[in-house]
């Protein structure tokens, strides 16, 4: 069981967003494509009617979208699309949270990976590192006072024996302030945990 204390490193207020890329908001939005497209559409809508500008005829025109938003777009909407097709010569990996709001792959082999939403990866030795994000209250016993704050962790867990063409799950889980991460095999017999030693650092 690994445990961390308030304080360390900078928690932030429920609903705020630590997501650091746009496969990672993706992601964050439950993997559907629809919730994503709806957002998409809010910002251009927000953004063209925020400032109109005027034209020599005295009406007004909408902003145009610059290159930078289009380009969002258009990884968001690749994020947020189907999965690739399973690979028989790997091994799979899927990732879920019964306790917090994201859980999403971070790094393989200390390389980013880049789509957060599964694993995929070859025989053998192998570092999975997630993002995991949940909430932790602070106060008392559900008082008016209490505040919620957003934790994010990095969890990592080493397997020595991922097989070709098999399925795996990666169950993160928190109680107050301790996570805890299982890997499972398809029999749902535990393969691995969290490494001990730096296995688990939040912020």
């Amino acid at each position: 069981m690994a445990k961390h204390k308030r304080g360390q490193g900078v928690g932030r207020k429920v609903k705020a967003w630590r997501l650091s890329g746009c496969c990672k908001l993706a992601a964050r939005l439950q993997r559907s494509e629809k919730a994503t497209l709806q957002l998409l559409l809010i910002l251009v809508a927000r953004y063209a009617q925020a400032a109109p500008q005027p034209t020599n005829l005295g009406t007004t025109k909408m902003r145009p979208i610059p290159l930078i938003i289009a380009f969002i777009l258009a990884t968001l909407a690749g994020c947020a699309g189907p999965l690739p097709a399973v690979d028989p010569d790997m091994a799979w990996i899927d990732m879920r949270t019964l306790t917090g709001q994201l859980i999403m792959a971070d790094k393989l082999d200390g390389k980013n990976t880049y789509d957060g939403r599964y694993f995929q990866v070859t025989p053998g030795s192998h570092e999975l590192q997630v993002r995991y994000d949940y909430e932790y209250r602070s106060g008392g016993m559900g008082m008016i006072g209490d505040e919620y704050t957003e934790i994010t962790c990095y969890i990592s867990v080493r397997y020595e024996h991922f097989a070709a063409g098999q399925r795996y799950m990666l169950e993160v889980r928190s109680l107050a302030n301790s996570v805890d991460a299982w890997l499972y095999d398809e029999k749902r017999n535990v393969v691995a945990e969290e490494e001990q030693e730096g296995g688990v650092h939040c912020i």
